[in-house]
C-alpha cells in the first residue's frame, strides 16, 4: 500500500514516462496489478499478463486509481516471535496476541482464540473509535478553550470598566475632599475674625482704663512733689475726692475658634471591592453512539436500568417492553 501510493504521488509530481513492465517498449500505461506490482498497457494486460501462473487471482486495476485501492493485509505470512520458523494462524483474545501451531498446542488450547482477520477487524474498529473519541475530546477542548478565552476577553473589558470606576470616584473624592477642606477653612477664618473683634475690643477698654489709672497716678505725684503749700491744700481736696479708678468690667466667656475633629477615612467612604464568582458555562453536545430499532409505532418514554436493561413505552400503541441491547451503549 505504501509501496504504491508513494510511486503514485511521485508519479504525479514529476510526470516521468514510464514503459510497460511487461513489453519495456509501450509508454501508454493504462494498468496496473496489485499482486505483481506490475504497470501495463493494453496490449500486455489482454496477452502478456494471463500467461503468469495463478494470474486468473490477481487484480488488476486502472492506473487512475493507483491510491484508491488499498491492497488486502496478506495475514499468512506472519512469523511468531517465540517460535522462530512458525506462522501465525490465529488471534488469542485471552492473551491479546497472535499465535502459532507451536503456541496453541503449550498455551492457547483452551484460549479464546479467532481468526487473524477478525482479530485485526476488530482491532481497526477499536482504533475508529479511539479516534472518534479522540476528536470528541478534541471538539470538547475547543469548545473550552473558546470559552476561556470569551471569558478572558469579558474580564479585559471589566478590568476597564472597574478601573475607570476606580479612577472617576478617586477624582469625585478628590474634588469633595478640596471642595469641603476649604469649606471649612472659611469658616475657620471667620471664627478667627469674630474672636479675634471681640477680645480687641476688650483690649481697647482695658487700654483705656490703664490710661487714666497711669494719668491719675501722675496727678497725685506731681501733688506730693510740690512745694507750694498753698496750692497742696487747694488742690489736695478735689484729689482725694477723685482717686478711685474703676476696674473695666469685660466678659466672663468668649467664643473660640472650633477644634477640627479628624473625620474616618475608610472602604466605605471611598468604595471597597466585591468578588464574585463567574461560571463557566460549558456547552454540552449530544453524539449518536449507537442505534436501535424496535418494532413500536414511537417510543414515548424511556428509562435505563441498573443491570443495563432498557425499559420502552409506547402510548400510542399502549405497550411496555423491557428489552437489552447487545454490545456497550
Amino acid at each position: 500500500m505504501h509501496k504504491i501510493m508513494a510511486f503514485s504521488q511521485s508519479a504525479h509530481k514529476s510526470q516521468i514516462p514510464i514503459n510497460c513492465h511487461l513489453c519495456d517498449i509501450e509508454k501508454n500505461i493504462k494498468w496496473k496489478c496489485l499482486e505483481c506490482e506490475l504497470l501495463l498497457c493494453d496490449n500486455c494486460k489482454i496477452k502478456r499478463h494471463p500467461r503468469i501462473k495463478n494470474s486468473n487471482d490477481h487484480r488488476v486495476i486502472d492506473i487512475k486509481d493507483v491510491g484508491l485501492h488499498g491492497e488486502e493485509l496478506d495475514f499468512t505470512s506472519i512469523k511468531c516471535r517465540d517460535h522462530p520458523g512458525q506462522t501465525c494462524c490465529l488471534f488469542c483474545k485471552s492473551c491479546n496476541s497472535l499465535v502459532c501451531p507451536t503456541c496453541v498446542s503449550k498455551v492457547h488450547k483452551k484460549h479464546d482464540l479467532i481468526e487473524i482477520s477478525e482479530a485485526y477487524n476488530t482491532k481497526k474498529d477499536n482504533l475508529k473509535r479511539g479516534q472518534r473519541k479522540i476528536e470528541m475530546g478534541k471538539s470538547e477542548v475547543f469548545t473550552k478553550k473558546r470559552l476561556l478565552e470569551r471569558l478572558k476577553n469579558g474580564e479585559n473589558v471589566k478590568y476597564t470598566r472597574v478601573m475607570g470606576d476606580i479612577k472617576n470616584q478617586g477624582e469625585a473624592l478628590k474634588q469633595f475632599v478640596d471642595k469641603h477642606v476649604e469649606k471649612i477653612r472659611n469658616e475657620v477664618d471667620q471664627d478667627r475674625k469674630t474672636v479675634s473683634q471681640s477680645i480687641d475690643a476688650e483690649l481697647h477698654t482695658i487700654s483705656r482704663s490703664i490710661q487714666t489709672s497711669d494719668d491719675k497716678n501722675n496727678e497725685i505725684e506731681d501733688l506730693i512733689n510740690n512745694t507750694d503749700s498753698a496750692k497742696f491744700f487747694y488742690e489736695v481736696g478735689k484729689i482725694e475726692n477723685s482717686m478711685d479708678v474703676p476696674s473695666p468690667k469685660i466678659k466672663s466667656t468668649y467664643k473660640s475658634i472650633p477644634d477640627f475633629v479628624l473625620g474616618k477615612i475608610n472602604q466605605s467612604n471611598i468604595g471597597l471591592l466585591q468578588s464574585k464568582v463567574t461560571p463557566l458555562e460549558l456547552i454540552v453536545s449530544i453524539q449518536i453512539n449507537k442505534q436501535y430499532q424496535t418494532e413500536h409505532s414511537e417510543v414515548s418514554n424511556i428509562s435505563a436500568c441498573s443491570d443495563n436493561s432498557i425499559l420502552i413505552n409506547c402510548s400510542l400503541d399502549e405497550k411496555f417492553m423491557k428489552v437489552k441491547p447487545e454490545g456497550k451503549f
